[in-house]
């Protein structure tokens, strides 16, 4: 058995901009699932997927680096201060408005490899390092 660690963040590049020149690509900065985490997942699975989905982003989701909205303009994600996540580990959850930016597809994507983290090769996981936190500088 190989031990796993839940402590600091890894970079995730999506499929669609792995073809895209580095300088390009989006970066998702995420953070292992803690296992109060991943157990909160499991109750939640008689939930609705949309739900669960959201959870795992505003849980492993920390930062997007090299992200522009459709005038050139950095998108920033600010969590929500008016509300309180009801997901270990979360403070304030992201805004909405700031996740719409994502597509569905990607946000699926997205949770995927947050979920799968400990489980994905070195060559899926980009650049994992232990820091932490993340910046939300562009």
């Amino acid at each position: 058995m190989k031990a796993v660690s839940t402590k600091g963040t890894f970079d995730y590049v999506l499929e669609a901009d792995k073809e895209l020149p580095e300088s390009e690509q989006t970066i998702c900065v995420c953070s292992y699932l803690t296992i109060e985490q991943v157990e909160s997942l499991q109750n939640r699975s008689q939930e609705n997927f949309g739900t669960t989905l959201l959870s795992i982003l505003h849980m492993g989701l920390k930062d997007v680096k090299n992200f522009f909205d459709d005038k050139g303009e950095p998108i920033k994600l600010e969590r929500d201060q008016s509300k309180k996540a009801d997901v270990p580990g979360v403070g304030r959850p992201w805004k909405s408005s700031c996740l719409e930016y994502i597509s569905e597809a990607d946000r699926i994507e997205l949770a995927g490899a947050i979920r799968n983290a400990q489980n994905l090769s070195e060559e899926e996981v980009k650049n994992s390092v232990s820091c932490p936190g993340s910046s939300s500088e562009k």
